[in-house]
């Protein structure tokens, strides 16, 4: 690495300081060696519950950690806040301090006219709007999730019969109030089926690092749907066929109040055998 590529102000570096102004900062060693982040207060709540966490006297920068326990093996829960920068400096920091397994999980906007609110997606792949990513990763916008985590992830979601989801694409934007048409149409053409705020932070941070990280979103609120047949009609690009996003509506209808929780009580079951390693072995044996 050449000096230009040196970073001048290293994560170890950020805790330090920040420990020396007051408050316990995490340090190496001194959590466990996996992590479930929680993009969103709800989503929170249901892992805090389910799995017992009791809050520690450590932070992550401001984010407080908690400690949670699944099939006995423990796990840092942290809701870091909205967005890719809040996810990253989370994550960068603890991968410094030991741990190497990341999942995270949250909600997203939809951006497929066919995908519907409730809907559970496994991001195989992240497009990154936001400033975060690009800073992370080398010329490209464009950043996977480490393979046998979204293996895991497909297999644990699997093991519900009542659950049905898919693998996809997340475009990951910093200004949900900048999310436009034309923006809409870009992504989706390059394959994205919703949009969030998070998920290009932690996999361009999990590469930049060498960390393995994956991640699964509940679709909420859509930006988009078929538009009724005479809506169609009147569409000059429908009828020439030049325009392939002729016939979608892109309209915001969010999410009816608690049509959700269901579906965030089984995003968080699958979750949490994944964060604690448990099916991360068999996935690797079935890649083979």
């Amino acid at each position: 690495m050449s000096d230009d590529d040196r970073e001048i102000v290293t994560p170890l570096a950020g805790l330090k300081r920040r420990a020396e102004h007051g408050g316990a900062q995490v340090a190496p060693g001194s959590v466990p060696m996996r992590a479930l982040l929680t993009w969103g207060e709800p989503l929170f709540e249901v892992v805090r519950q389910v799995s017992h966490a009791k809050p520690t006297d450590l932070k992550a920068g401001v984010a407080k950690l908690y400690r949670g326990t699944w099939a006995g093996e423990p796990f840092i829960l942290v809701n870091p806040g909205i967005g890719a920068p809040a996810t990253a400096l989370v994550a960068d920091k603890l991968h410094a301090c030991g741990v190497d397994t990341f999942v995270g999980i949250g909600f997203a906007g939809i951006v497929h006219p066919l995908l519907q609110s409730g809907d559970l997606l496994v991001v195989e792949r992240a497009l990154g709007e936001d400033g975060t990513s690009r800073a992370y990763l080398d010329s490209t916008d464009e950043v996977a999730a480490t393979p046998i985590m979204k293996d895991a992830l497909e297999m644990s979601l699997g093991e519900d019969p009542g659950v049905a989801y898919q693998c996809g694409t997340v475009w990951t934007t910093d200004t949900p109030y900048r999310e436009t048409v034309g923006k809409a149409k870009r992504y989706r053409a390059r394959g994205a089926h919703a949009v969030d705020m998070e998920t290009a932070g932690l996999y361009a941070v999990a590469k930049k690092r060498g960390f393995r990280a994956g991640a699964m979103l509940v679709l909420s609120d859509s930006l988009c749907r078929v538009a009724p047949l005479d809506q169609q009609a009147d569409d000059p690009a429908s009828r020439t066929g030049r325009d392939p996003f002729a016939g979608i509506d892109w309209t915001w209808t969010p999410a009816p109040s608690g049509s959700l929780d269901g579906k965030v009580l089984a995003l968080v079951r699958a979750a949490l055998p994944v964060v604690v390693g448990g099916l991360q072995a068999e996935a690797v044996q079935r890649s083979h």
